[in-house]
C-alpha cells in the first residue's frame, strides 16, 4: 500500500480547487460578457434571446431538430411551442382588426401640472371582446409610455373611458399619434391601431406669483391712463393730505381738516398711468442648459409668462418679441390668450440669437414702458448691442446642465443683471426674491 504524506494531499487538493475556481471565473466572464455588460449594445436588438417570441423561436427550432435527430416525440413540443407562436401573433392583430376609437379632451387649453379630463370613446364591431388594451402615444411620439389601462372593452359595443390627463410639459397635445396597442394574450407581440383625436389641447407654461409690480413700468409720455399707482396725481382712490399750494382746485380741499389745523389743506388721489411692458425672450437651445422641463429654457419661458399675467392682471399693455414673432401690443383677455399660445407654441428647435433679436424693429423702436430681456449668460455673450434702459434677466446656463456649445470667456456681459438666477433647484424662490429687490430698490 502505498502512504502518500501530507504535503501530496494538500497539493492535490489545491491544483483541484484551482481547476474548478478557473472554471467558476470563466463561466462568470462569459455571462458577463453575454448578459450583464453592454458590450454589444449595438446588436442588442438583433439577439433573440432577448425576448419572449425569439425565445420561443429558438425552442421550436430546437424541438424541430430533436425530432429529426433523436426521436419523433419531440414534434409534439414543437405542435405545442409553435401554437402558442401562432397564437401570440395573430390574436393580438386580429382582437383590433374592428376597433374604431377617437381621443378628445374635455378642455382647450390648461396649464402645466393642472391638467384635465379626456375621452377615450372606443367602438368594437366583432361579437367578440378585446382584454388588455393601452393607450400609448400623446406626448413626444408615438411610444412615450402608456397614459391608461382598459381592462376590457365588450364586443358589439361602444365604451367611453374617462381619465384625468396631466401634460408633463407646455405644448400642443396630442404630440404625434395616440392609438391602441394589445399584447393579449402572451405579450410576444403588440398590435396597434391608430386614433382619431377630436381637437387639441394647448398647455400654456406655468407662472409664479408676484406681489406687485416696478412703477418703471408707467409710460413717461402718458400720464392719464388706466391703471392707478400709489403716487400722487388727479384721479383715482383717495391717497393722502397735504397743504394748500397756490393752484390747487378749491374742490379738494378738505374743509374739516382745514378747521381743525386752521389752514387750507387738500386732498390727494392716486395717479393715473398708461402700464408698458414689452418681453424680449432668448430661445436658442444652444445657449440653453439641460433638458426636459427644468432646462433654463423652460424656466425663461415661465418667467415670461409670469412677468406677461402680472402686468396684464394690473391692466398693463404688454408686447412679446420670442425668435422671429412679434405679439403687438395690447391688455385684455384675448391678448393674454394670444401671448400664452405664443409661448406655448415655441418650437424645440429655434435659429434667432438674441443679438438677432434684440437687433429688430419692434426692440429698437421700444421706448415708452419696460422693456425686459430674458436670456442666458451664454446667451448675452452673443449681443452686440443693448437697448438703453433695457432690464435683463439673466439665468446661469451651467447650472442647469450641459449645454450643446462649449462655455466662451473672451467676451464680458454688456450688462449687469437686473435679476440673476444661479440655482436651478430652487429657480422660482430666487426668482421672487431678485423681484422684491427690484420693488424695494423702486
Amino acid at each position: 500500500m502505498m502512504i502518500l504524506d501530507d504535503r501530496e494531499l494538500n497539493a492535490e487538493r489545491v491544483h483541484h480547487h484551482d481547476g474548478d475556481s478557473r472554471l467558476q471565473r470563466w463561466l462568470l466572464g462569459m455571462r458577463h460578457l453575454l448578459v450583464e455588460a453592454d458590450h454589444f449594445s449595438f446588436v442588442n436588438a438583433y439577439l433573440p434571446w432577448r425576448y419572449p417570441l425569439g425565445s420561443l423561436a429558438m425552442a421550436a427550432v430546437a424541438a424541430a431538430l430533436c425530432g429529426w435527430f433523436v426521436h419523433a416525440r419531440a414534434y409534439l413540443l414543437l405542435i405545442g411551442v409553435g401554437s402558442v407562436i401562432v397564437l401570440g401573433v395573430i390574436w393580438p392583430k386580429v382582437s383590433l382588426l374592428a376597433i374604431r376609437g377617437h381621443l378628445k379632451f374635455e378642455d382647450r387649453r390648461t396649464v402645466e401640472g393642472k391638467g384635465t379630463r379626456a375621452r377615450l370613446v372606443v367602438s368594437n364591431y366583432l361579437p367578440i371582446g378585446s382584454w388588455g388594451l393601452r393607450l400609448r402615444g400623446g406626448h413626444e411620439d408615438a411610444g412615450s409610455g402608456s397614459v391608461v389601462n382598459l381592462a376590457v372593452v365588450p364586443g358589439w359595443r361602444t365604451t367611453e373611458f374617462e381619465f384625468p390627463y396631466v401634460p408633463p410639459l407646455r405644448g400642443e397635445y396630442p404630440r404625434g399619434s395616440a392609438a391602441l396597442r394589445t399584447g393579449f394574450p402572451f405579450g410576444l407581440w403588440e398590435a396597434e391601431r391608430s386614433l382619431a383625436t377630436t381637437g387639441s389641447l394647448l398647455v400654456w407654461p406655468r407662472s409664479l406669483p408676484l406681489d406687485d409690480i416696478p412703477e418703471a413700468a408707467a409710460s413717461d409720455r402718458t400720464r392719464e391712463g388706466l391703471v392707478f399707482q400709489n403716487r400722487a396725481g388727479h384721479s383715482g382712490d383717495f391717497f393722502g393730505v397735504r397743504p394748500y399750494v397756490r393752484g390747487d382746485s378749491l374742490r379738494r380741499i378738505h374743509w374739516p381738516q382745514s378747521a381743525r389745523y386752521d389752514r387750507l389743506i387738500v386732498c390727494e388721489r392716486q395717479a393715473s398711468a398708461n402700464l408698458h411692458l414689452q418681453v424680449v425672450l432668448d430661445v436658442l437651445p444652444s445657449v440653453h442648459g439641460g433638458n426636459g422641463p427644468y432646462s433654463s429654457r423652460e424656466w425663461a419661458i415661465r418667467i415670461a409668462a409670469t412677468l406677461i399675467e402680472a402686468f396684464l392682471n394690473r391692466g398693463a399693455l404688454v408686447h412679446l418679441v420670442v425668435d422671429d414673432r412679434s405679439v403687438a401690443t395690447g391688455s385684455g383677455t384675448s391678448h393674454r390668450e394670444r401671448l400664452l399660445d405664443t409661448l406655448a407654441k415655441i418650437p424645440p428647435k429655434t435659429s434667432k440669437t438674441i443679438g438677432e433679436v434684440l437687433s429688430s424693429s419692434p426692440v429698437r423702436r421700444f421706448r415708452d414702458g419696460l422693456q425686459v430681456v430674458i436670456t442666458t449668460d451664454r446667451g448675452l455673450q452673443r449681443a452686440d448691442a443693448w437697448p438703453h434702459g433695457g432690464k435683463a434677466i439673466i439665468l446661469r446656463a451651467a447650472s442647469f446642465g450641459a449645454v450643446a456649445e462649449p462655455e466662451r470667456h473672451d467676451r464680458p456681459l454688456l450688462v449687469r443683471p437686473w435679476i440673476e438666477i444661479t440655482d436651478a433647484n430652487n429657480v422660482a424662490g430666487q426668482f421672487r426674491r431678485g423681484w422684491r429687490e427690484v420693488l424695494n430698490a423702486n
